[in-house]
């Protein structure tokens, strides 16, 4: 896996079949600036191929941001799949696939099953 973004917050490294996105941040809740910075990275540099986020550790996301990431990624067709640590983030993340309907979206608490499901066609 090809490292092509380390910023501040997060690191970005493209695969063959997927985009995955690491969040540095700790104990902190992500803005709609950052979501919108880590979407124009991740369209820039993906050629929009199925993402792979993995959330920082005790990271949530502001409502804001929460409806940007659903309003950016809720036209697309490619797999988001979203690594999280603890509760909180269970919750906001299965409330965030609910609202989006998207079969193509899942949630796992270990990276290599959501690297082996986000590789599969």
């Amino acid at each position: 896996m090809k490292k092509i973004i380390d910023a501040v917050d997060y690191k970005i490294y493209l695969d063959e079949k997927f985009i995955k996105i690491e969040d540095k941040r700790v104990d902190k809740t992500i803005s709609k600036k950052e979501i919108d910075l880590m979407m124009s990275d991740i369209i820039e540099n993906s050629n929009l191929k199925n993402i792979l986020i993995k959330t920082g550790e005790n990271t949530l996301i502001s409502s804001d941001a929460r409806k940007q990431f659903i309003h950016l990624t809720k036209k697309e067709s490619y797999k988001i799949g979203i690594i999280i640590h603890n509760l909180p983030q269970r919750i906001l993340v299965n409330f965030t696939i609910r609202v989006l309907k998207r079969n193509e979206m899942k949630l796992f608490i270990n990276e290599k099953e959501a690297i082996q499901w986000i590789s599969k066609n």
